[in-house]
């Protein structure tokens, strides 16, 4: 109800913008609303109202999913730089790991399609993500993705082997019902395995309303278990939105979930 709500008024208030300025730049419209709604008390309270699903995504990151949600094109049209630590790697046909917890964004994926670096991602839902990915992006034919299973680490292993850089959500659910808050470190571990460098990422919303990727690495044959907790750190002590993360492996928490 209250996302419908707030929905509602984000499409009100950018019809009443593009009517004024016909054929407004995507960007232009999208700052216009921004500044509006980000300095309204009573819509940041509506959106504080809207639940998460999986998370509870700051109010800069729920104000930019529903303004750019209903602005068509605007993901294409967006300007995103590449972080400094990837710039060098992302001209390289050798394979590294991008790696980084659920946010609600699209940010990596547009880093790598608008520069056509050939990339997999490791989802849950391979066919979904592909089919949303290729509705906000012309050029997704350099994206793949595969599932987050054994088999599916087979195939991404393969891709980097080819090239692709290799893309995960490391944070993960308890049961459907729980927020993403345990950390696997399964994918630095694979990482180490096959001598690829790993990159930890984290999308920001600034106040003005741009969006950025944080970066940190590279991240070479370090304990796993270490390595994702520094990562936690990383997500915590930079950028705007802050999660209760603890690092825990698949498996201890299936296990412990049959005791």
């Amino acid at each position: 109800m209250y996302k419908k709500l707030a929905n509602s008024i984000v499409r009100l208030l950018l019809a009443l913008r593009a009517r004024t300025r016909p054929r407004m730049p995507s960007q232009t419209l999208f700052d216009s609303a921004w500044q509006s709604l980000h300095a309204s008390t009573a819509f940041r309270k509506l959106v504080s109202l809207i639940p998460g699903r999986g998370r509870q995504p700051s109010f800069n990151e729920h104000l930019f999913s529903l303004i750019s949600g209903n602005i068509p094109g605007f993901y294409d049209a967006l300007e995103l730089p590449v972080p400094a630590p990837l710039q060098d790697r992302m001209t390289r046909p050798q394979a590294f790991v991008i790696l980084h917890f659920h946010d609600g964004s699209s940010f990596v994926s547009k880093i790598l399609i608008d520069r056509g670096r050939r990339f997999t991602r490791i989802v849950v839902d391979p066919e979904s993500y592909l089919r949303t990915l290729g509705g906000k992006f012309a050029g997704a034919a350099c994206a793949r993705a595969v599932g987050a299973d054994m088999f599916g680490l087979a195939l991404a292993l393969k891709a980097a082997r080819q090239g692709d850089a290799i893309c995960c959500a490391i944070d993960y659910k308890e049961n459907k019902r729980a927020p993403y808050s345990r950390v696997s470190p399964v994918m630095i571990e694979f990482a180490n395995r096959n001598g690829l460098d790993v990159f930890f990422v984290k999308s920001n919303i600034r106040d003005s309303g741009r969006a950025e990727l944080l970066c940190w690495g590279p991240f070479r044959d370090i304990d796993a278990e270490a390595c994702a907790e520094r990562f936690i750190d990383l997500f915590n002590t930079h950028g705007e939105s802050r999660r209760a993360l603890t690092v825990k492996y698949p498996g201890d928490a299936a296990r412990e979930s049959r005791r």
